[in-house]
């Protein structure tokens, strides 16, 4: 072996290490996210089966996800018609709450409102009775 040879080696390990190190760091976060979350919480949840919001108690729950070697925190509540409901706790861009809210609004963003141009001859003047 080389000493060039060596160093390569060296410096490849170096950074495995700090690699390493960057996600015990973001392991450890996660963590204690978990951790710091209450066993039981009322929130607000989704329904997809009902198409309503609704607020529920949560249970968390914590799952492992295979995949990426992480564990996964929840929570699980059930809507007025006894419909499973989850909120992530961990990894809230695939939370259904908030894939349907940021949905919504932007359709909500598109409806004709009273000062806008063409409101009136769609709906009529409401208060001409």
């Amino acid at each position: 072996m080389t000493v060039e040879h060596l160093k390569k080696r060296v410096q490849e390990r170096m950074d495995w290490r700090e690699q390493d190190k960057i996600k015990q760091e973001r392991l450890q976060a996660r963590q204690k996210e978990i951790d710091e979350a209450p066993d039981t919480k009322f929130t607000d949840f989704w329904c997809d089966d009902c198409e309503l919001y609704v607020t529920a108690e949560g249970r968390k729950s914590i799952a492992n996800d295979w995949n990426n070697g992480v564990y996964i925190a929840f929570y699980i509540g059930n809507c007025p018609l006894d419909h499973r409901v989850t909120r992530r706790i961990t990894d809230t861009i695939h939370d259904p709450y908030f894939k349907h809210f940021k949905r919504t609004r932007s359709e909500e963003a598109d409806i004709l409102q009273p000062d806008d141009y063409g409101f009136k001859t769609l709906y009529g003047n409401q208060l001409d009775t």
